[in-house]
């Protein structure tokens, strides 16, 4: 069994535990807003990837857990192995939010594509 898990720092008091108890903890680099396309940033709007509003940098145990996703050395996104899976950590409380930093009311195709693409991963798995 796979887990995804989303959580900003300012909620790190409800699930520190789970996070000690697979060697990850939030560092104090805050990512967010990065990257974002914002519409008035024209240099925003090549970078490839997923959409941050809210995201920390993830220190873990090189041991049993990857990068999942990285950005200029930081690393919001994380794979660690468990039991039957994978835990799957986005520091990023919002990072399925249909707001964003401009006020628009839309989900962010982008970011809902790389949940898609994690789920996909989980279930090739799943059928070996």
């Amino acid at each position: 069994k796979s887990i995804l898990l989303f959580c900003g720092k300012e909620f790190e008091k409800y699930i520190k535990d789970f996070l000690k108890n697979h060697e990850i903890s939030f560092s104090d680099d805050f990512l967010g807003p990065l990257p974002w396309k914002n519409i008035n940033i024209p240099e925003t709007q090549n970078i490839d990837g997923p959409e941050f509003k809210e995201a920390w940098n993830i220190l873990y145990n090189k041991d049993n857990t990857i990068p999942y996703y990285s950005y200029n050395d930081m690393v919001p996104i994380t794979k660690t192995k468990i039991k039957n899976g994978s835990l799957y950590f986005i520091a990023d409380s919002r990072f399925v939010s249909p707001d964003n930093l401009e006020g628009e009311m839309k989900g962010n195709k982008q970011n809902i594509g790389f949940i898609q693409g994690i789920f996909k991963n989980i279930y090739k798995k799943a059928d070996k």
